[in-house]
C-alpha cells in the first residue's frame, strides 16, 4: 500500500489519496472511502482500491451509516450495532 505526500501551500506536507477510515482489529484491515450518495472516486482513489484489494486487504466504498456497518460485516468486524440488512450493490 502507498500513500501520496504533496505539499499544499496553506495545509504544509499532506497525505493524499489513501482511504479515509483505516480499521485494524486482530491482524484484520478494512480500508473504507467515505463519499457523498453521488460522490465519484478519483483516479488515485481507484488506484489505491485496485492496489488494497490485490493484496488481500478489506476495503469498501460507504455512502452512509448503514453501508459503513454492513462493510464492517461484510469484512468479518464486529460492533456492539446491530448490522443492518445488507442491500444489493449497485
Amino acid at each position: 500500500v502507498w500513500v501520496e505526500l504533496v505539499f499544499h501551500e496553506e495545509l504544509g506536507f499532506c497525505i493524499f489519496w489513501i482511504a479515509d477510515l483505516m480499521i485494524l482489529c486482530d491482524g484484520r484491515v478494512l480500508f473504507l472511502e467515505l463519499k457523498a450518495p453521488k460522490g465519484r472516486l478519483r483516479p488515485a482513489q481507484e488506484d489505491f482500491r485496485d492496489a488494497v484489494l490485490a493484496q488481500g486487504f478489506g476495503w469498501a466504498l460507504v455512502r452512509s451509516l448503514d453501508d459503513a456497518l454492513g462493510a464492517l460485516a461484510d469484512h468479518g468486524f464486529t460492533t456492539r450495532i446491530a448490522s443492518p440488512v445488507r442491500r444489493p450493490a449497485l
